[in-house]
């Protein structure tokens, strides 16, 4: 069976259940939505003159038309895959107070999620995919922060009728962040404008390849050392690990695979050639024994390294990282039922020695790691800990990239980590900035930073010496600003209501203001100065 009709069996099969996804979707939508949604329509097959002439309805304002034209479409071919560009981006509504930032909407349950910065500015990305606010779509979203992860809004979301598996997205030189995902026996691929979030419909969607079977992951890279290339990979339901290379625009691909059969998931891919290095990326995988492997990349050809330990099998999940000629790739160990370990295999000569150890102990239940080597500060690596009692933390452990003893850990989240659902870390740009996105029990999104969090105190440190000094009735705000200028200033209380605003006009130097609050109780003061935020909890008495 080709690709193409194996999607469609997945199509028309989700179709007899819930006729018309699209059309149906459309038409639920208040008019408000349909003011704010770009549609694009998709399916396992070429774009039509249809779909075009209903994107081009509805798009231009005539809905009840364009839902016509839609459901014409779905009677004839099956459910579409319904791509949507929000005008005026969705901001996420979440807690305004504590460390962590809510990045997915509350209604979505979302499954796996990948942070990314872009190459041209400091804007940050996740990927998220999951089920959405129905149940019966599965769908992955981009949504974008341009104040360093301080709030999140969505640009884009695509959904479907039908249960795809995978979503991955990766930042490229060329000015837009690219969105592989798997649907039926197609991988394909989007970019998304770094800029604006937005989806470049002009470039629509390429197939990097058709598989033999279900595609169950699929990840992707960008050439970090010259911006000539993308690479993706994937593993289908048969056990094939696929792989290919792109021309400098991810339009044109072309197949290079390394020969792997008996892939079961767990799949992770990074670029991080130097000068000197003898290969150019490196993937890792589990395959059907459970076993941690890798393989590496290079001109014309590939080097497996199967085989490299046993490893916890149940929910897939390997991190691999690469820095020239050092290598690293962990994974989880099971020693009986809850019971687990985060491991790591490093070697410093391009795969000729393999050395393994446990970053963080075998006593505390770790699992499920990412590792970046990025931002020349060794390698960082966020893990989930899990407890009988709970909740779940995200640790957070460095080291150098030549020795072998990690910090002590640190946790990043306030909120209950989902255990098996891996975190994504990523370098943010800056000295000691890198990122964490994790997913907790409520399948809920969240990111933190760990130039927001004080090593000792687990607390964010405050910009601009913002302080609180409560006192019998008032609590004394102080900050020092850098110039005359404006500042907001609110106060919050535990139910994230807006108590008081302090906003207006402070001078250069320290400054105080007083609060006095309406009752005893915890409050959270928000302060942001142009482009720097602080927040510091403080508990006042009446």
């Amino acid at each position: 069976m080709t690709g193409k009709s194996t999607l469609m069996v997945l199509i028309l099969s989700a179709g007899a259940a819930w006729a018309g996804y699209t059309a149906d979707r459309l038409s639920r939508m208040d008019e408000a939505t349909r003011k704010n949604a770009l549609i694009e329509l998709e399916w396992a097959g070429p774009h039509t003159d249809a779909m075009t002439e209903a994107e081009f309805l509805w798009n231009t304002g005539k809905y009840g038309e364009a839902i016509s034209a839609v459901e014409a479409i779905e009677s004839e071919l099956g459910d579409m895959c319904l791509g949507i560009s929000w005008r005026k981006p969705i901001e996420t509504q979440g807690p305004k107070w504590g460390t962590d930032v809510q990045v997915t909407n509350s209604l979505y349950a979302t499954s796996k999620v990948e942070l990314v910065k872009a190459v041209g500015n400091h804007n940050l990305f996740v990927l998220a995919y999951g089920a959405g606010d129905t149940q019966w779509n599965y769908s992955w979203w981009v949504y974008m922060s341009t104040n360093g992860g301080l709030s999140w809004s969505e640009t884009y979301s695509w959904g479907a009728a039908y249960c795809f598996y995978t979503a991955d997205a990766a930042e490229f030189s060329n000015g837009y962040v690219y969105i592989t995902y798997g649907g039926g026996t197609d991988v394909r691929v989007r970019r998304v404008d770094e800029n604006t979030g937005l989806v470049d419909n002009g470039f629509g969607y390429k197939v990097v390849y058709t598989t033999a079977d279900t595609v169950l992951e699929a990840n992707i890279e960008p050439n970090r050392y010259n911006g000539s290339q993308l690479y993706v990979s994937s593993i289908d339901r048969s056990g094939a690990l696929r792989y290919a290379f792109s021309d400098a625009q991810g339009s044109t691909w072309t197949s290079a695979d390394p020969g792997i059969s008996d892939a079961a998931g767990g799949l992770d891919m990074d670029y991080g050639y130097m000068n000197g290095a003898q290969h150019l990326l490196w993937l890792s995988y589990l395959n059907t024994a459970n076993k941690l492997c890798a393989a590496a990349r290079m001109a014309g050809a590939w080097e497996l390294h199967t085989n490299l330990d046993g490893v916890y099998g149940a929910y897939p999940s390997t991190a691999i990282a690469m820095r020239g000629d050092t290598v690293l790739v962990a994974s989880t160990r099971q020693v009986s039922g809850n019971e687990m370990y985060v491991i790591y295999y490093i070697t410093y000569d391009d795969g000729n020695n393999w050395y393994g150890n446990a970053p963080v102990g075998t006593t505390d239940s770790t699992n499920h790691p990412d590792v970046t080597p990025r931002g020349d500060q060794g390698w960082q690596m966020a893990y989930i800990e899990y407890h009988t009692s709970g909740p779940e933390h995200i640790g957070y452990t460095t080291r150098t990239y030549s020795s072998g003893t990690w910090s002590t850990p640190v946790f990043l989240s306030e909120h209950d980590a989902f255990r098996w659902c891996r975190p994504s870390i990523d370098y943010l740009g800056n000295a000691n900035a890198y990122g964490v996105v994790y997913i907790d029990d409520a399948f809920i999104s969240w990111f933190d930073r760990k130039d927001w969090s004080d090593v000792a105190e687990n607390q964010r440190p405050l910009p601009m010496e913002f302080k609180a000094m409560p006192g019998p009735g008032r609590t004394t705000l102080s900050f020092v600003l850098p110039q005359d200028g404006f500042a907001s200033l609110k106060i919050y209380d535990v139910k994230g209501a807006l108590v008081r605003d302090l906003s207006g006009r402070y001078r250069q130097g320290l400054n105080r203001t007083e609060f006095a609050p309406p009752a005893s109780g915890t409050y959270f003061a928000v302060l942001v100065v142009g482009d720097q935020t602080a927040k510091t909890r403080f508990v006042s008495v009446r």
